[in-house]
């Protein structure tokens, strides 16, 4: 056991050597096998260890590789420092015949001998955690009487030219000696044996294997080469005594010789020499730094004694004196802040007096900054404050003064008021009102003085002692003019701008896309436009309620101790509790416009074609996709807002309150009440969307009746689309529009226009583009198909016979072939006249008659274009009907005075044998009838002037001739007389035929003239 090992050397060591007896004890470790062991050391191998004359010899066992790990154990528990001296690998691999004259018979060791050596040996250091010289000691046989050891010793590295140099140096010395003991005696051999051993190849072949130990990894401290012959007896009578001899005495006296880089060395870190530097190393850092930190805290020393002398030198300019005054600010700065988180180390060092120091220099501060510092800038002040007292009263200047003074009053209060002070804002306040001071440039107090004054107004709070007597009569009165003064320009703008610019940074725009949730809104709506973060409901809730309060505290410290000694009462309108309600109607009045803004900019995305409308219906009425939902659900909790719920004691409240003013009230309403700051924006479009709050019935418009009715169309429109003859149902679904038809497109569309319009004004774009664009949409592209049918059914059922019976015919054309009056009435009677026929079959949901025009349904014609020429000529058709055929038949009446004409004697007119002779007299109304019953329809103006006789100025037959007549006259007004008109004829000589046209319905026979060139228009509908 290494236990036994370590105690049985120990005790022998200690009772030979006394306590100490490790520092006088060397320790060599031998590997070698038993055999060679025994003669070097007889008895070793079986007591393991030997020693004497303070040298202790073990056995570490057969091989290096396979060292006794019970020896390695005891080794360090004897000598924790150096546990070993030296270690010595006896062999015998180069062992000759002994004769002198032998050539080399050996091949020594091979390379697997030295690798297993080394890598053992560097286990065993590695063991120890100490290296140790190495030899190798080669034994050439067994003498009686032994030659002195042969030693070839070797510096700290060595190659195999250099071996090999050493090793033949050697053998002159050993032919020497060899042969003197040889002489002495002829068994002696060995000596000369090694010379020749040496000269014969020897040298060579260890020069090429030893150096293996002493290079590569792992290396080891290769000390050098011994040889001798082995002992054939010599065992000690006393265990473990070491019985030396001449071998042994020559290895400890080369011991002796060990180069410094091959003697024992620690392995690893050498943390005893790293301790003793690094205290030797501190010991010189730490006198260093005590020098160091006495000069620097004397030059502190001498310093701030310079700047306090400088300071309190009256005799000095006031600006060296300020330049001292901030010199010493600074020191007293950096010695604070030293203090606060610790002194420099190369200013410590046992000598700093920092704290001593900065004790000292606050007196001297105080005595400096009073009289420089705070007593003029009081008066500076209180001089600003008095301004407003002369300004004169309700002027603008004490308007513009109102703010500044202000400013000055709470910057003048706080050098009183020493906890409310505010150091920024006390210097900006004072160097405002003081730019330039008296026995300095501008340029030296813009310097010195923010620095001062801010230094001073942040200690302040720190020495009570540094306080200034109010002037409490100028206080008191400025406070009472201001109070009048400011009223609401205390300016809540400023502040809400402020409020608002430090909270956008924190919240992202909200886009369309973030309101829809996880849809996808592109397809359906569009917009450019985005909310800011900040007018949202999580910003107000989380950041803008809470900094409006903060704002309002603020007033209320304000009010508290600069406006207010407490014993007045204030203006209602600078109560924090007014401020408050400022800035929230502020702040959501910018909420409602920018949420107004952002949805009456939304677009709804135009379809091509009716399969893209009916896949914008389907996403639209997606309950679990659609974007409008996603839309609607962001709007109905943005809506809410600030939103307070009416509580239920304030609901019982109010039913009392009902049922003592009226008789009929329910005793409790079923639906608490809201109130918002967002209600005049949102509360109708909440009532669409939670029309449960609004307590209406089952009638009131909503958006689930909305999407349902969306559904019903979509799914018509699907039909259509999926229809064998889509072209043929889309035409019937129209017709009915058109015939006036109830539909479920229609009806839709006129719920969707409905909810629209109840969102109100402010959202009209909104509502139309959201709710009644999608289904407008789908009526055009369902219409739109349609409109040419209608115009080929117009076509045939009026356009074509009508030109086949009127085309080319007066008064459409100016020929001699007269049109059909009776054929005319059938398409022109207003009550079964083809053409009205037509539109009220056919037309009646997109046209309706006002009176005696037609105008397009603005509801149902949306999504199809009227042709606007073919409602004049509607226009002008109806017209026509309704005077000429008003009975049935194609009958008018009027009257016709004629005027006196310069020039003419006699005028005479005949319209279908009715005949008013005019001849100067007193002009009479004659009453006529058109067309008359006469077998010789036409119509006649002959006249006889004062030079000549009667002469024919026009005659046209047909029933047309009137027409033809009225047609040639210059037709006006006639003033002062309703329906009358001056109709006048110019004949070829310059006279003038003038008569007074009196009609009874409308413009009577002049209406027809509107026939002239008329074409009736082949299209109802045009794209």
């Amino acid at each position: 056991m290494d236990s036994d090992l370590f105690s049985s050397v120990s005790v022998a060591c200690r009772s030979t050597y006394g306590f100490f007896w490790k520092s006088k004890v060397n320790a060599v470790l031998l590997c070698a096998p038993a055999a060679l062991a025994e003669q070097l050391a007889p008895s070793l191998t079986t007591q393991r260890w030997l020693e004497a004359d303070g040298r202790l010899l073990l056995w570490g066992g057969e091989s290096a590789d396979n060292i006794d790990l019970e020896v390695l154990s005891a080794l360090k528990k004897l000598r924790r420092r150096r546990p070993l001296d030296a270690v010595v690998w006896a062999t015998d691999a180069y062992l000759q015949a002994d004769s002198v004259e032998m050539k080399l018979q050996t091949d020594g060791l091979d390379d697997e001998q030295l690798t297993r050596f080394k890598r053992g040996m560097a286990d065993c250091f590695k063991a120890l955690r100490w290296s140790a010289p190495v030899y190798l000691w080669s034994l050439h046989g067994v003498a009686e009487k032994n030659d002195a050891l042969v030693s070839c010793l070797l510096p700290n590295t060595v190659n195999s030219q250099q071996l090999e140099q050493r090793l033949n140096d050697l053998q002159p010395a050993l032919i020497e000696q060899g042969t003197h003991a040889v002489l002495d005696s002829t068994q002696r051999t060995f000596l000369l044996g090694l010379a020749a051993f040496l000269r014969n190849g020897g040298a060579q072949q260890l020069s090429q294997q030893l150096p293996e130990l002493g290079a590569g990894y792992p290396t080891l401290p290769f000390a050098g080469v011994l040889f001798s012959q082995g002992r054939a007896r010599g065992r000690a009578k006393t265990a473990h005594m070491w019985l030396k001899d001449m071998r042994w005495d020559g290895f400890f006296s080369a011991l002796q010789q060990l180069p410094q880089a091959l003697q024992p060395q620690h392995l690893g870190w050498p943390w005893a020499r790293t301790v003793q530097g690094a205290l030797l190393g501190l010991a010189v850092l730490w006198g260093l730094g005590m020098l160091g930190s006495y000069a620097f805290n004397r030059h502190l020393l001498d310093n701030s004694a310079a700047q306090a002398a400088l300071v309190h030198d009256g005799q000095q300019p006031l600006a060296q004196r300020l330049q001292a005054l901030a010199d010493l600010q600074q020191s007293i700065g950096r010695l604070q802040y030293q203090q606060e988180h610790s002194v420099p180390v190369w200013q410590r060092f046992g000598v700093s007096q920092h704290g001593q120091l900065l004790s000292a220099l606050w007196p001297v501060y105080q005595a400096s900054a009073l009289p420089l510092l705070r007593d003029p800038s009081a008066e500076q002040l209180l001089e600003h404050v008095q301004q407003l007292a002369v300004a004169p009263v309700a002027s603008a200047e004490r308007k513009a003064l109102a703010q500044p003074v202000y400013q000055s009053l709470k910057a003048y209060l706080m050098l009183s008021h020493v906890e409310k002070m505010e150091a920024e804002f006390f210097t900006d306040t004072l160097m405002t009102v003081w730019p330039q001071r008296e026995g300095l440039s501008g340029g030296d107090w813009q310097r010195l003085g923010p620095e001062l004054l801010l230094f001073y107004a942040e200690h302040l709070p720190q020495h009570t002692d540094w306080q200034l007597p109010l002037e409490a009569h100028w206080v008191g009165q400025t406070r009472a003019m201001l109070v009048r003064e400011m009223g609401n320009r205390t300016s809540e703008l400023v502040l809400y701008e402020e409020v608002i610019e430090q909270l956008t940074p924190q919240y992202a725009d909200v886009w369309l896309s973030d309101m829809v949730g996880e849809t996808d809104a592109s397809f359906l709506l569009s917009t450019e436009q985005w909310i800011p973060g900040v007018y949202t409901r999580k910003a107000w809730e989380e950041a803008v309620l809470p900094a409006i309060e903060k704002v309002v505290n603020q007033r209320r410290s304000e009010l508290d101790w600069v406006l207010s000694d407490g014993t007045q009462s204030l203006n209602p309108e600078l109560t924090p509790e007014a401020l408050k309600q400022r800035l929230t109607d502020r702040y959501f009045s910018a909420f409602a416009n920018h949420w107004q803004k952002f949805l009456n900019s939304l677009q709804w995305r135009r379809a091509d074609h009716l399969a893209d409308t009916v896949e914008q219906l389907i996403l639209l009425t997606d309950v679990r996709q659609s974007p409008l939902i996603g839309l609607m659900n962001t709007l109905a909790y943005q809506a809410k807002t600030g939103r307070q719920q009416e509580t239920l004691s304030d609901s019982l409240v109010s039913t009392a309150k009902d049922i003592f003013n009226k008789e009929q009230q329910p005793l409790i309403k079923q639906n608490l009440g809201y109130s918002g700051p967002l209600e005049p924006l949102f509360a109708p479009l909440l009532s669409v969307l939670e029309p449960s709050h609004t307590g209406a019935g089952a009638e009131h418009l909503s958006f689930t009746s909305y999407l349902t009715r969306a559904s019903r169309v979509r799914l018509k429109l699907q039909q259509v689309l999926n229809a064998a003859d889509p072209q043929g149902l889309s035409q019937a679904l129209a017709q009915s529009v058109f015939q006036g038809r109830s539909s479920d497109l229609a009806d839709t569309q006129d719920y969707a226009r409905l909810v629209a319009a109840s969102l109100g004004q402010e959202l009209a774009a909104f509502g139309d583009a959201v709710w009644v664009q999608p289904l407008e949409q789908a009526w055009q592209q369902l219409l739109t198909p349609t409109v040419q049918s209608f115009n080929s059914q117009w076509q045939r059922a009026v356009v074509n016979d009508w030109q086949a019976a009127f085309a080319g015919r007066y008064p459409l054309q100016n020929n001699q072939s007269d049109s059909s009056l009776p054929l005319q009435a059938q398409y022109l009677r207003s009550d079964n006249g083809r053409i009205n026929q037509f539109l009220s079959s056919q037309l009646q949901g997109v046209l309706r008659k006002e009176g005696t025009r037609w105008v397009a349904d603005s509801n149902t014609a949306q999504g199809v274009r009227l042709n606007p020429e073919f409602l004049k000529a509607l226009d002008t058709l109806g017209e026509l009907g309704d005077v000429l055929f008003a009975g049935g038949d194609a009958r008018l009446s009027f009257s016709l005075r004629p005027e006196t004409s310069q020039d003419v004697m006699q005028v005479k007119l005949t319209i279908d044998q009715q005949t008013l002779d005019y001849r100067n007299e007193m002009p009479q109304w004659q009453h006529f009838t058109w067309p008359a019953d006469t077998l010789a329809p036409g119509a006649s103006l002959s006249w006889r002037s004062v030079d000549s006789g009667t002469r024919l100025y026009a005659d046209f037959s047909g029933s047309w001739g009137l027409i033809r007549l009225l047609e040639q006259a210059e037709i006006s007004d006639y003033p002062g007389l309703p329906s009358s008109y001056r109709l006048r004829w110019t004949t070829p000589s310059g006279e003038t035929l003038s008569f007074i046209l009196r009609t009874e319905l409308g413009e009577g026979p002049l209406a027809l003239l509107k026939l002239r060139d008329f074409n009736l228009p082949q299209q109802i509908f045009v794209d």
